[in-house]
């Protein structure tokens, strides 16, 4: 059984907000080759706005999301 990781994203989570608090999101983002990574709109943009504007699955989008921090601290935490 695969342990599912605490939901520390959700859809509504702001791009920008979510980079900044948990750097380890950011690769999750590259790997489907998202411009979010530097994009200015990324303050606005939720989770949500860039699964639609990617054609990504949600579920299995928040899931690695979540994942890739769930193994990592969030910025500033020791």
């Amino acid at each position: 059984m695969i342990s599912q990781p605490e939901n520390k994203i959700l859809p509504e989570s702001r791009i920008g907000d979510l980079m900044r608090k948990y750097p380890g999101a950011i690769p999750v983002f590259l790997r489907h080759r998202m411009v979010c990574v530097g994009c200015w709109m990324a303050k606005f943009d939720t989770v949500a706005d860039a699964v639609w504007n990617y054609g990504l699955d949600m579920e299995t989008f928040l899931w690695e999301l979540n994942q890739s921090v769930d193994s990592s601290p969030p910025d500033g935490a020791e």
